[in-house]
């Protein structure tokens, strides 16, 4: 996921929406993934997603350790 490889970089961008693009789990693991070493996001929106059981749970464990992230839809 393109978007997940930019955040891992990202030293400028504060809020981001993805709402409604059709991100499931894999894609929602592959964010989490990259938001562990992103200390810039302050918000982020993936409202309308089917991220189901497995992708909240990878944003959860993302949260323990990401504490930049203040909003989370």
């Amino acid at each position: 996921m393109a978007i997940a490889s930019f955040l891992c970089g990202n030293s400028c961008l504060r809020q981001l929406g993805l709402e409604v693009n059709l991100i499931g789990p894999v894609g929602a693991r592959a964010l989490a993934a990259s938001l562990h070493r992103n200390e810039c996001l302050r918000s982020l929106d993936l409202s309308g997603n089917p991220l189901e059981e497995e992708g909240d749970a990878a944003l959860l464990a993302m949260l323990e350790v990401n504490w930049s992230i203040r909003e989370l839809k």
